[in-house]
């Protein structure tokens, strides 16, 4: 299992990763923000602007966020900067 950060902040572990033109696809992720722990086992996708697409297992789309829009990641952020 790895751990993906960003700013030293943990946001997901994750089994395998692939990267393709459009992003990095991340496979049986497991997330460390509270509120984003009911797409743990979902497959995922992160562009450059962190961007990210949970996908089903079929391939569908369930939704589309930016981590920076996450308030739980943003109050952390804040409290690690101030």
């Amino acid at each position: 299992m790895y751990t993906q950060e960003l700013f030293g902040i943990r946001l997901f572990d994750y089994e395998e990763v692939q990267t393709w033109d459009e992003g990095t696809h991340y496979i049986n992720t497991t997330f460390h923000l509270e509120e984003l722990q009911k797409y743990n086992g979902f497959p995922i996708e992160v562009d450059q602007e962190w961007n990210i697409k949970i996908w089903s297992v079929d391939g569908k789309q369930v939704n589309v966020f930016c981590i920076i829009d996450i308030e739980e990641f943003k109050s952390t952020l804040l409290k690690r900067i101030n």
